[in-house]
Formats: C-alpha cells, sequence, structure tokens
C-alpha cells in the first residue's frame, strides 16, 4: 500500500510538473506573437527616418527662425515646402501604425500581457 501511495504521489507531482510547462509553452507562444511583424517592422525602419527628418528639419527651422529671422526669410518657403514635403509621409506613418498598436494593445489586454512586459 504504501508503495501505491508513493507512486501516485509521483505520478502527481509529473503531472503538475508537465501542466507548470504547458503553461510556460503558452506564455512563451504569446510574448512571441505580440512581437512585430515583417511588415510593421519595415514601417518603422523606413518610416522612422522619414520621421527623424521631419523632425530634424522642423527643429532647424525654430532654431534659425528665432535666432537670425532675416537669413532665414529668403529660404523660408522653400524650408516650409520641405516640412510640408515630409508631412505627408510621416501623417501616413503614423496613420498606418497607430491602427496595428491599438489592436496590439487591446490583444495584450485580453489576455493579461499589458503590465507583465517592461518593453
Amino acid at each position: 500500500m504504501g508503495m501505491d501511495q508513493a507512486v501516485l504521489d509521483e505520478n502527481i507531482a509529473l503531472r503538475q510538473e508537465v501542466l507548470e510547462q504547458a503553461r510556460q509553452i503558452v506564455d512563451l507562444q504569446e510574448r512571441v506573437r505580440s512581437r512585430l511583424t515583417g511588415v510593421q517592422f519595415l514601417i518603422l525602419l523606413l518610416g522612422g527616418s522619414i520621421t527623424a527628418a521631419f523632425v530634424f528639419i522642423g527643429i532647424i527651422v525654430a532654431w534659425q527662425f528665432t535666432s537670425n529671422p532675416t537669413e532665414l526669410g529668403p529660404f523660408l518657403n522653400e524650408m516650409l515646402l520641405v516640412v510640408a514635403i515630409f508631412g505627408n509621409p510621416v501623417s501616413a506613418l503614423v496613420g498606418a501604425m497607430t491602427p496595428a498598436m491599438v489592436e496590439e494593445v487591446k490583444y495584450r489586454m485580453s489576455h493579461g500581457r499589458l503590465e507583465d512586459e517592461g518593453t
């Protein structure tokens, strides 16, 4: 009888270990699923450089205009044109990424993963 109880306890412990490993597998699958897709990565890579250039040009225009408005005056139309040209791709990038980010946040909130990740 004592031997049967020991085998039963070992069987229960093994089943609990298998269940814990199955939970870990499901958790890892959810974490992998919540990463960037290839298309999102390319949009961020290509769009990130456009956004950085847009912000950089905006900073230069603001800085130059506040420090030397008389020197910038003749070139203001061209600089504003460049800012306007860069504004369209940046707006398109934000428009493309926002729905994907909203869906990602909704998915994480529904699965309780939002507060667990530090990234």
